[in-house]
């Protein structure tokens, strides 16, 4: 063997026993969680997560280490044991008695969500339009504690129709991206006496964990209907918001709208140049390369959900406008010769990710 194979061989070694410490480091932290669930107290704990990302430094610092290092390993190590926590209040839930219809199941949310719930022990339906676009087919639903309607936002308004005519007991939810256009179906649906609330989850089919991941419960005033929601997910360390149903779109139309606009512009313009992504990667910054990657994602994604979100958001226009004239504006101070207006549009920027209020 030589000296080069030898000192590989003891990186391989080394790499073994640090995934070996890793895997005792996550059973450890299962066993916090499940103290913690039993002491009634939440998964995330960020004064500690704080305590924990210091003390990474100040060890990295001490062994000639870089703080990004540390940020880096403690960012990994935190989210296995999150994963690790979720998973275990989720085995234990007491969800054994909920029976779920999820409408929409054999799409990539609903998927997910079979998935999900079953994992915290409730028993699941699905119902899916397959080759006939028809959902009036929906099975008896009196047997059902909760209705999670995952379909497409233009197929949404026509089961909460059917759902309001046949009037059940369970909870109705729907998990559209855009609430304008169930609006006036969800608000018959409350007029009518029903259980019915929304939310919107903000990430995608393919998150393991909801460490640090967004649900918007965008509110109807139906006290219940928002509490089975929240239930839903108490047993994770997401973040829950629960807003006025009437202000989801308002805000949506920045936190989605605006960095899909981002991400499109950027692809469409790299894509119209006479060079291969690979090639610009290749001599790109760190600022290029993070918007590469989210570009990246949403390219890879459902034309017509973000078809929809633009579509069908009744802020776009706004926003598009917006938009324009920040472009304008950039332009503007590009073009003088002094880098005063430059300066002025960096500082309010400044200001504005810096300070927490406005």
């Amino acid at each position: 063997m030589t000296d080069l194979e030898g000192l590989r061989q003891e990186i391989k070694t080394k790499d073994r026993e640090i995934i070996g410490l890793i895997e005792e480091r996550v059973e450890t932290a299962r066993k916090i969680g499940a103290v913690k669930a039993r002491e009634g107290k939440p998964i995330k704990n960020y004064h500690v997560e704080e305590q924990v990302l210091q003390r990474m430094k100040d060890l990295a610092g001490e062994h000639g280490l870089l703080d990004s290092t540390a940020e880096n390993i403690t960012e990994i190590l935190i989210q296995e044991a999150v994963r690790g926590q979720e998973k275990h209040r989720r085995n234990n839930a007491d969800n054994s008695g909920d029976n779920y219809l999820v409408v929409g199941g054999e799409g990539k949310m609903g998927q997910w969500f079979q998935d999900y719930l079953r994992q915290g022990g409730a028993q699941v339906s699905t119902v899916d339009q397959g080759k006939t676009a028809d959902y009036t087919t929906l099975p008896a639903l009196n047997d059902y504690d909760a209705i999670l309607i995952t379909t497409p936002v233009h197929i949404t308004p026509q089961i909460i129709s059917e759902l309001r005519q046949r009037s059940p007991d369970a909870t109705i939810a729907d998990i559209t991206s855009v609430k304008a256009p169930v609006e006036d179906e969800l608000r018959a649906a409350k007029e009518a006496g029903l259980n019915v609330t929304s939310f919107h989850p903000m990430f995608d089919d393919t998150v393991k964990t909801l460490n640090g991941k967004n649900v918007i419960i965008a509110s109807l005033g139906v006290h219940e209907a928002d509490q089975r929601i929240k239930k839903l997910f108490a047993n994770t360390a997401a973040n829950i918001s629960t807003i006025p149903f009437e202000e989801h779109d308002q805000h949506i139309v920045y936190t989605l709208g605006l960095p899909h606009i981002s991400s499109l512009v950027f692809g469409s313009v790299l894509e119209n140049t006479d060079e291969a992504f690979d090639t610009y990667q290749s001599m790109g910054g760190q600022t290029f390369l993070k918007h590469g990657e989210a570009a990246r994602e949403v390219f890879n994604e459902n034309p017509s959900v973000y078809h929809a979100i633009q579509h069908y958001s009744e802020g776009n226009q706004a926003l598009f406008d917006a938009v324009r004239d920040a472009l304008d504006d950039v332009e503007s101070a590009a073009q003088q010769q002094v880098p005063a207006k430059m300066q002025s549009i960096m500082k309010r920027g400044y200001n504005y990710f810096n300070v927490s209020e406005k």
